[in-house]
């Protein structure tokens, strides 16, 4: 039988992130009961200490050329600390802990490894329901936000005196980095993406619907209130007191997150602004290098903030372009966390971890049924509605590899390109 006759026949499901074949699956549930005997008594007393933890078990299988990466990929994920997201047919998504994870190959056949899990229900009180409502991702953001303006507040006012020298460079490090934004408002990305979910036929590369009943014309006149808009907010960065500065600073991608539609331009336009680092102060001043670090770092986590947010409406179109952003999602909050460590900011620092925790476990979960990116090869250019035809058996899907391998003409693809395997 072939691997994908035999995959084909069970149900699929993941732990975060990776992928594996369901065969069987069950639970134990109950109370916790505590026994209580008493000599000469033929009665016990069963004492009810409350509901007993969800225990799952899981046993399933991955194939095929892959497997053995796949096996690794499922003993890191096993071996990993804390929870993770387990998704199954099922029952869902969940929030588990590994209680056991074991695997065996088969004997005398090569290409298959059948697995065996055993997890246990976790809960916890900022991240349980991430999945099942995505406000609390909203809600994660504004405690970033919120962590944020603390530490800078209160460090900025633990170690100086508020004074003309230190004050200009908190307000020149904040204007510098809202330029960015600027940059972001007038990049040709942001404006062709006005016209995203508008009726009409705007080019390729651009999704069509009846998502918005505005023009073109509304969208570019909302779209330059929202520019002057956050150009007045620049300019009052550097008049702004110490107390006020943090609010100020984290409107400013917001800006650029409500003026664009398209969750996906939002994502490419905030992201230049996480990568702002401590300019030359042109001072040896201690007290002034130590505010320009808290500036440049406020600076980065409002960016991320706001990140958080636009990946609440994100619809990614494969599975590999999910994994490319966790990654780099990962390795900024990474060295935010980082930082935090190295200045004893307890607070930002467990913020940090869970704001991270919660955006890749939401991130996993969209990943799970999106296809992933195969090479499409041919011989010869050949036209993209053959092509939607032979690949997806639905030439409707022809706009899409147009979209994904932009040719000369539709009519003469590429002859190696990148598309959706199903």
């Amino acid at each position: 039988m072939a691997f994908s006759t035999l995959l084909g026949q069970y149900l699929q499901g993941s732990f975060r992130g990776v992928p594996f074949a369901v065969m069987g699956s069950g639970g134990e549930q109950g109370r916790r009961i505590a026994l209580h005997t008493y000599p000469n008594r033929n009665e016990v007393w069963p004492e009810d200490l409350g509901r007993k933890e969800r225990v799952y078990r899981i046993r399933g299988f991955v194939c095929g050329d892959n497997c053995y990466a796949q096996r690794d990929l499922l003993t890191i994920a096993a071996e990993q600390e804390g929870y993770g997201l387990l998704v199954h047919p099922t029952l869902g998504s969940l929030y588990v802990s590994v209680l056991r994870y074991s695997w065996e190959e088969r004997d005398g056949q090569m290409g298959v490894i059948d697995i065996s899990f055993e997890f246990v229900e976790y809960k916890n009180q900022l991240v349980t329901t991430i999945l099942d409502d995505a406000d609390d991702l909203l809600g994660v953001s504004d405690l970033l936000n919120e962590t944020s303006t603390d530490f800078f507040t209160t460090n900025l006012s633990d170690v100086i005196t508020y004074s003309a020298p230190v004050l200009s460079v908190v307000g020149l490090m904040a204007t510098q980095w809202g330029q960015g934004a600027i940059k972001s408002f007038d990049s040709p990305v942001a404006i062709f993406s006005l016209s995203y979910g508008l009726n009409g036929n705007y080019g390729r590369f651009v999704s069509t619907g009846a998502q918005n009943t505005g023009t073109i014309q509304d969208s570019l006149a909302a779209f330059s209130a929202n520019r002057e808009a956050l150009q007045n907010t620049i300019s009052s960065l550097s008049s702004a007191s110490i107390t006020n500065l943090p609010k100020t600073v984290q409107t400013i991608p917001e800006h650029i997150r409500t003026a664009l539609s398209n969750p996906a331009v939002q994502i490419s336009q905030i992201l230049p602004l996480t990568q702002i680092a401590p300019a030359d102060a042109n001072t040896t001043l201690l007290n002034t290098q130590t505010a320009q670090k808290l500036t440049v770092a406020l600076c980065r986590q409002a960016a991320l903030a706001s990140l958080i947010r636009s990946t609440v409406n994100w619809q990614p179109t494969s599975w590999d372009e999910v994994q490319a952003f966790r990654a780099q999602f990962n390795t900024l909050f990474d060295q935010e966390i980082f930082e935090a460590a190295d200045q004893g900011a307890g607070d930002l620092y467990q913020t940090l971890k869970a704001s991270r925790k919660s955006v890749l476990e939401q991130l996993a979960s969209k990943s799970v049924t999106l296809a992933h990116l195969q090479n499409v090869s041919r011989q010869v250019p050949v036209s993209a509605l053959l092509l939607a035809q032979e690949l997806y058996g639905n030439g409707a899907r022809a706009a899409e590899l147009i979209r994904r391998a932009n040719p000369i003409h539709p009519a003469f693809m590429p002859t190696s390109f990148e598309a959706l395997a199903n």
